[in-house]
């Protein structure tokens, strides 16, 4: 993803940060041969530590492997003609979207990213709340355009994604059965209606959610691998250097 795509630079950068403190200035020509020395013959607990960091990280990655595993169980893939890419849904949602009543249902899509589906009766909004006994968070506006905002035989349909949606779905989730109050906000800030979740509906999108949640925290520690092999390599390929420099 592009969140990530600069982390190696950030890795190799640090590695010759590292590499350059013994010619840093306030020591003496007679101490940087010592001090340079001893960080070389320190590369070889670095790769182990590194290594032992590398086989925690993967235990965990293989045990949200398999919960993912376990919660697909519950949830099946739609490809629908109609619409432009597949998703993934919870077996209790299945033919319940597009919704038809005032409601939030949640699904996972083919770039696995969790998206609130939300529609209104009798009113128009661009923002959704989520209220609960632990507090309350908000979607990111989405603006009526027709495609991800959309209007037609007397209900307003709306989209929600990002780290805003992913709020509320963790809020959701996070909530007692039961108590969770959905606020539709108009662009003004007004409160068009409020809707109290059904225990059957909020179960629903918590497990959603909760399915992104492992899928997304295993595909960061994947990354967090790739950048740890990676400091190895760099570790290792000072040291192939010091041999051949004392050789």
């Amino acid at each position: 993803m592009s969140r990530h795509r600069h982390l190696p630079l950030i890795a190799t950068a640090a590695f010759c940060t590292a590499l350059a403190v013994g010619c840093s200035g306030g020591q003496t020509k007679k101490d940087v041969p010592s001090e340079h020395r001893n960080w070389i013959l320190s590369l070889g607990d670095s790769i182990k530590n590194t290594e032992t960091e590398i086989t925690a990280v993967q235990t965990r990655i293989d045990s949200l492997h398999s919960a993912v595993g376990n919660m697909l169980q519950g949830f099946r893939h739609i490809s629908n003609p109609r619409e432009v890419e597949g998703y993934t849904l919870a077996n209790s949602l299945a033919g319940q979207l597009p919704l038809t009543s005032t409601g939030l249902a949640a699904r996972i899509t083919e770039g696995e990213g969790f998206e609130l589906l939300s529609a209104l009766s009798g009113n128009t909004y661009c923002r959704l709340r989520a209220v609960t006994p632990e507090g309350s968070t908000s979607t990111a506006v989405v603006p009526h355009d027709q495609a991800l905002n959309y209007r037609h035989s007397g209900y307003n349909t709306v989209a929600f994604s990002g780290t805003a949606a992913d709020s509320v779905g963790r809020l959701i989730a996070l909530a007692p059965e039961g108590k969770v109050k959905i606020e539709f906000i108009q662009p003004s800030g007004r409160v068009a209606s409020t809707v109290t979740l059904p225990a059957a509906r909020q179960k629903a999108i918590a497990e959603t959610w909760r399915l992104y949640n492992a899928q997304s925290t295993a595909e960061r520690l994947e990354m967090q691998v790739k950048l740890l092999n990676r400091k190895i390599s760099l570790f290792r390929m000072r040291l192939e250097d010091s041999d051949t420099q004392t050789k």
